[in-house]
């Protein structure tokens, strides 16, 4: 985003309004509660992006090829040195930090950030708050995407110089994919809220508030000027209407939605009505303000990195300290770029246009070759062979044979276990989960093997075997429709037990595990809703899971099956590998490092046990992996590992070594038949 057009003149409070989106985007991805709605920064900046781009094209002398030619060359000279230095640094550091198995999925990520398609990478593999991608040092590019596919499509109607001059033709037309991509993005039109979230099609309004801004700017119309009282009052607005949605937005609020117009409207109004001395634009001029939003560039490209890269080296959260630390690092290293390669770049006394086109081509090949050859081959890293051993340990066992599909509006993923000659479609046995359940089908089946019995798998994440539970986003996990199965399984006359297994802690306290030593699993927080129910307090919406399983407990039972509830895993609040990682890197054992109090468990699970409790009846087999797993091979811990053997392949996922002794420990209950 240039500084200034040549229809406006520099203006100060723009730079002071970067300054507003960029601390609250820091902030939020920090894990500061106080800027739960901080992401609506990256919101501001769509706004201000559109107005700076189209003021620049409507006020242009130049048309056709020299128009765009001189638009991408500015696009360049703006965005590639910071870019570049960026990506280069965040590479090498990955490496340095990262195991073979986290870098490959990384240069995955790089590779489309360098080719400015981060959000189509995330949307087909992500939503925005899941787990992962707090330790996904690129994945904020996915706004630069956005406004990267606008520059390459939007020029293109100021090329001729006609339809430019006719400016009300152009606000019409600004104004037509305003409206189409604001109804869009609120009724999701075509695509799920991930895809509303991260595609241009439903981002595009927000670009168009501030086209429309500039383009009524640059026709020169007296109206605009006609009050000055009134847009004092009207700039004020703005500011409190941005403000107001950082504050009181969070993870939980519909986003691109009707909310999103606060900071979207409150941007266009501060920029349309900002130049008289109001309150707001005064203190957006503050020199402090000012400086800040001329680094909220590198800002914005330099934070994610550092508070991703330094999670995966600590294997979790990190502590209030080190944010402030990181936080104070990425300041110093934008304000390094900003004043040594961001402003020479683009002075175009000091570097020529040919410079800039040589060096951005070679720049850009360069990037894009080592990102796809790291995606290939990791560079040859290869783990030490203690961490190798753990690497090797670590998978989390997915459903990879006999797949079918359930004939829902979302397919459920299901499979074969145990014998293949099943007397009915179902088999014996039938376990319904989410991601728990799927990672545990491969070693129940064998173990239903050795008893000469069949069964079918039905797993969809995040996705707990309830029904009539709304979990967000209902388009990701279309858990409503995965649970019709249930009706299946009771219509089955055959199968004989049903196993329920699922992640019971997280759907019932709907937060992030955080032990004993601080250290907090990363990834979203979600708290399940019900069709037509509004719980009034947190206590009513989990005895509502409760009753859920209970009548599903008692549908399956009254037909004579045998239920087998499989009670919470304890969960460990840091990924296995990363954090035995840091003991190995200091020659220090990581045995028993993994551990977890089995007390701090119980605190953790408590409420969800109550409820599997009250929903089992007198016939139904409780199952609690604590047997297996605390108070067995160190009095008062849950292990995560016994000796060299390593049971978990994340935070709350058992590995195929725990899976093996959770399978056999399930199985004992089937006999011999």
């Amino acid at each position: 985003m240039s500084q200034s057009d040549s229809a406006t003149g520099y203006r100060p409070e723009v730079d002071g309004l970067r300054a507003i989106a960029i601390v609250p985007v820091l902030l939020f991805h920090a894990g500061i509660n106080a800027f739960s709605g901080g992401f609506f920064g990256v919101d501001v900046f769509f706004v201000i992006s559109g107005y700076l781009i189209t003021a620049q094209l409507a006020s242009s002398e130049k048309t056709g090829a020299s128009l765009l030619r001189d638009f991408y060359h500015r696009r360049v000279r703006r965005l590639f040195p910071a870019i570049a230095i960026v990506s280069v640094l965040t590479a090498i550091a990955a490496f340095l930090i990262m195991t073979p198995s986290q870098l490959r999925p990384f240069f995955t990520s790089f590779t489309s950030t360098q080719i400015f398609l981060q959000n189509f990478y995330l949307w087909q593999n992500s939503g925005y708050w899941d787990q992962s991608l707090e330790t996904s040092p690129m994945m904020h590019t996915w706004s630069l995407a956005v406004e990267e596919q606008f520059y390459l499509i939007f020029p293109l109607l100021f090329v001729s110089k006609k339809i430019r001059m006719g400016k009300s033709v152009l606000t019409r037309i600004a104004s037509a994919i305003f409206i189409v991509s604001f109804l869009s993005a609120i009724t999701r039109l075509g695509t799920s809220s991930t895809g509303a979230f991260f595609l241009l099609p439903y981002r595009a309004w927000e670009l168009m508030a501030g086209a429309i801004v500039a383009l009524y700017r640059v026709s020169d119309r007296p109206s605009l000027e006609a009050n000055p009282k009134l847009q004092k009052c009207a700039a004020n607005l703005g500011l409190s209407m941005i403000i107001f949605a950082i504050i009181f937005a969070d993870e939980n609020t519909r986003h691109p939605g009707f909310m999103t117009l606060l900071p979207v409207a409150g941007t266009a109004l501060l920029i349309a009505f900002g130049r008289q001395s109001s309150i707001s634009t005064r203190v957006l001029s503050k020199k402090t303000l000012i400086a800040i939003g001329k680094m909220s560039y590198g800002l914005y490209l330099w934070h994610f990195p550092i508070l991703a890269l330094w999670r995966v080296n600590k294997g979790t959260e990190l502590s209030d300290t080190e944010t402030i630390s990181a936080m104070v690092i990425t300041f110093i290293c934008s304000y390094l770029m900003w004043k040594f390669a961001e402003t020479p770049f683009r002075d175009r006394i000091r570097t020529s246009n040919k410079v800039v086109a040589v060096v951005a081509s070679f720049g850009f090949i360069a990037l894009v070759t080592t990102s796809l050859f790291g995606q290939r081959t990791a560079f040859g890293k290869k783990s030490n062979s203690e961490l190798a051993m753990l690497e090797a340990q670590s998978r989390v066992p997915t459903q990879l044979d006999n797949w079918i599909e359930v004939d829902f509006e979302s397919p459920i993923s299901g499979g074969s276990m145990g014998i293949t000659n099943r007397k009915s479609p179902m088999g014996d046995v039938v376990l319904l989960g989410d991601s728990h359940a799927g990672a545990l089908k491969d070693s129940l089946s064998a173990e239903l093997s050795k008893r000469n019995l069949s069964g079918m798998i039905f797993t969809k994440p995040g996705c707990p075997p309830v029904p009539n539970l709304v979990m967000d986003p209902p388009e990701k996990f279309n858990c409503h429709e995965f649970n019709q199965i249930i009706d299946i399984v009771v219509k089955d006359s055959f199968a004989t037990d049903v196993i329920l297994f699922g992640r019971w802690t997280f759907y019932v306290e709907g937060t992030r595990y955080t032990n004993y030593k601080g250290y907090r699993e990363d990834g979203y927080e979600v708290k399940f809703t019900a069709p037509n129910t509004t719980f009034k307090t947190d206590e009513e919406r989990i005895a509502y899971l409760g009753d859920q399983l209970k009548l599903t407990i008692d549908r399956i039972e009254s037909t004579g099956k045998k239920v087998h509830l499989i009670y919470p895993l304890p969960e460990l609040g840091w990924d296995p590998i990363s954090y035995a990682k840091r003991f190995i890197d200091q020659g220090v054992s990581w045995h028993q490092k993994l551990d977890i109090p089995y007390t701090d468990h119980l605190e953790r699970a408590q409420r969800a046990i109550e409820q599997l409790d009250r929903a089992a009846s007198p016939n139904t087999v409780k199952l609690n992996p604590d047997d297996i797993l605390c108070n067995r091979q160190i009095t008062d811990w849950c292990v995560a590992s016994l000796g060299n053997t390593l049971y978990y392949g994340d935070n709350d996922h058992l590995n195929e070594n725990g899976n093996k002794l959770l399978a056999s420990f399930v199985a004992r209950e089937f006999g011999e038949r």
